[in-house]
């Protein structure tokens, strides 16, 4: 990215922020702009109430007031050139702004990277998006927002500060089922309105594949194959908490024709088990015993198995 000089505000930003302090008012940024616009010796950057050739609009996606007590906010917005139809110099960076809900959107602060200003393609080349941080100073007393756009991209900090979070709160398990099904949603709406997300981005690496297997854990979706003769699936929650398992069980005991044995995982409430026999074409059934151990039979001597499959919840 560009490496920008110090961002500085405006003397329109410096009025819009002294109109928000005596008016009791809020301070909202808007957008996050970049342009490629040359300073000359003549230019005042402190004058300017607009980039000289602005090329992009970025959406603010993250607000961050953690140094507010310090007079100082972060914006961070998600560039890339999607919307990029003539590739550019990014130099110019301006961030914008308004007074209370109904005012004008202005230029608050302004920045020129000059000649260390980084080439921006058109959107034929593929570009990883870039997260893109601008502190401003706004003073300690001022009331500041910003407007987020909820559809940006998520990103791995972004996951990675959920599940930090997720982890800290002592109460992160209560109403656990809506909040999944929320989080599932938002997975669809990000999907539906960004249509660069294709079905490639189910690959392990990607953030829609680490969202969805984030989600999925934490609704209680878990499995174990490794082991053809005990392995069970556990649907969670969100399909009432259906377990389906199964596995062979050998007879161990010679004239024994009735063999108990635990169940890999097991229920909580009720579940139904069949049996059939291993391939030795004889009589076998099942019973359950108790919520974790099951009952199998086989009519013939030992050493023979009967396969099993059980389903509940």
């Amino acid at each position: 990215m560009s490496k920008y000089t110090s961002i500085i505000p405006t003397i329109t930003g410096q009025s819009m922020l002294a109109e928000a302090i005596s008016t009791q008012q809020e301070l909202i940024f808007t957008s996050i702009r970049l342009g490629d616009g040359v300073l000359t010796e003549s230019d005042v950057p402190t004058e300017f109430t607009a980039l000289k050739a602005q090329k992009l609009v970025a959406d603010i996606n993250t607000f961050d007031d953690s140094l507010k007590a310090q007079g100082k906010v972060t914006l961070i917005a998600t560039i890339d050139n999607s919307h990029v139809d003539t590739g550019f110099f990014a130099r110019e960076l301006g961030v914008f702004g308004k007074v209370g809900t109904e005012g004008a959107e202005q230029l608050f602060a302004y920045c020129n990277a000059g000649n260390y200003a980084d080439y921006m393609p058109d959107k034929t080349s593929q570009l990883d998006e870039t997260q893109l941080a601008v502190q401003l100073a706004v003073g300690a007393t001022a009331n500041v927002t910003a407007i987020i756009n909820s559809l940006q991209y998520a990103t791995l900090k972004n996951i990675s500060d959920a599940i930090t979070a997720h982890e800290e709160d002592e109460d992160a398990h209560d109403g656990i089922l809506q909040k999944v099904s929320t989080l599932l949603a938002n997975v669809v709406t990000r999907l539906a309105s960004n249509a660069a997300i294709s079905i490639s981005s189910l690959n392990t690496d990607s953030v829609f594949y680490r969202l969805l297997q984030y989600a999925l854990t934490a609704a209680g979706v878990q499995y174990n194959f490794t082991n053809a003769n005990a392995w069970y699936i556990c649907l969670g929650a969100l399909f009432g908490g259906l377990i389906i398992q199964g596995g062979v069980t050998i007879q161990q005991q010679q004239g024994v024709h009735d063999t108990s044995f635990s169940l890999p995982i097991s229920y909580s409430s009720h579940y139904k088990i069949i049996a059939s026999d291993a391939g030795w074409y004889n009589s076998t059934g099942a019973s359950t015993t108790s919520l974790s151990v099951a009952t199998v039979f086989n009519a013939s001597e030992i050493g023979y198995g009967v396969n099993w499959i059980a389903v509940g919840v």
